[in-house]
């Protein structure tokens, strides 16, 4: 199974947008400095009950930024609902990583319905002291430049999906469908990602 990857203009970005499977939609948002290249992983075993679908931010990935202007988290937030409305997905959750996690509560701040959010490594709270001045810096200098954009994300190869199986992982006892499982996502847990044994 190979996502689908496009680019729809949403202005005032290009977005870069792969989507994969089909039911509920999940909506999956990466931290500063990633890509939807992040979920290479995690998207073929969400696509197996649900329409999974990842996003590069603006100014990162292959989403061309539009404005610099809309770089903050409430910018993006919007930005990325707006995109979600011309599309007409209307996520059931939203999972982010480290700052895509504060994207995805401001998000769920303006959508209806409101959408689970789940959080890994969620970057929710500011830094302290010098790290709080030079960290944000950072992470914006990284997506203005054309080298911080191209050396953080590649294009995805079709090989680079592995799975534990992949590894001479015989699948007994392991509930996720890749594996042979039967077990519905929804039902090892709400929104929870099943681990192999």
């Amino acid at each position: 199974m190979s996502a689908q990857s496009r680019f729809v203009l949403c202005k005032p970005h290009k977005w870069h947008v792969q989507e994969l499977g089909r039911g509920p939609t999940v909506l999956l948002v990466h931290g500063a400095g990633g890509a939807t290249q992040s979920w290479r992983h995690l998207m073929p075993i969400l696509a197996e009950t649900f329409h999974v679908i990842a996003v590069d931010l603006p100014g990162q990935g292959f989403t061309r930024l539009g404005a610099r202007q809309r770089c903050g988290l409430e910018p993006m937030a919007e930005d990325l609902a707006r995109l979600c409305a011309a599309e007409g997905w209307q996520p059931r959750a939203i999972i982010g990583h480290s700052a895509g996690a504060a994207i995805a509560l401001q998000m769920a701040l303006t959508l209806n319905p409101v959408p689970r959010v789940v959080g890994i490594n969620a970057a929710l709270g500011n830094f302290r002291g010098l790290a709080g001045v030079v960290f944000p810096l950072m992470a914006k200098a990284l997506a203005m430049t054309p080298l911080g954009r191209s050396s953080c994300s590649r294009p995805p190869r079709r090989d680079a999906v592995r799975h534990p199986a992949d590894r001479g992982h015989t699948g007994r006892g392991c509930p996720t469908p890749i594996c042979g499982g039967t077990a519905p996502l929804s039902a090892i847990g709400p929104m929870s990602i099943p681990r192999c044994p």
